[in-house]
């Protein structure tokens, strides 16, 4: 069952741990968790408006900046644990590039 779960995650592993355009995915991926989970949390931060609404934007923001290096070790952490596991059956983990 394990062998089947992480054979089905491979595509997305590969698109976005090893080509240039996941990596530029990832941006906006490790800038999200926070902003949804405080959503989750407190749904009635969205009716706020006029500079309560302001600030709350401007602090959510900055913490996303200061949480996303966390986030993208956690993703990093995760793509090592699949690379690993990949390679041990056998699977691509590199792109071949030419140099024209």
């Amino acid at each position: 069952m394990k062998k089947i779960l992480i054979t089905t995650l491979y595509p997305f592993w590969f698109l976005f741990a090893k080509t240039w355009f996941g990596n530029v995915m990832m941006i906006p991926i490790a800038l999200a968790p926070l902003p949804i989970l405080i959503h989750l949390i407190s749904p009635d931060l969205l009716m706020t408006t006029g500079e309560e609404a302001e600030r709350i934007g401007i602090s959510v923001g900055i913490l996303s900046l200061l949480c996303s290096p966390f986030t993208g070790g956690l993703f990093m952490t995760i793509g090592d644990k699949l690379e690993t596991n990949y390679e041990k059956w056998n699977y691509k983990t590199e792109m071949e590039t030419k140099m024209v």
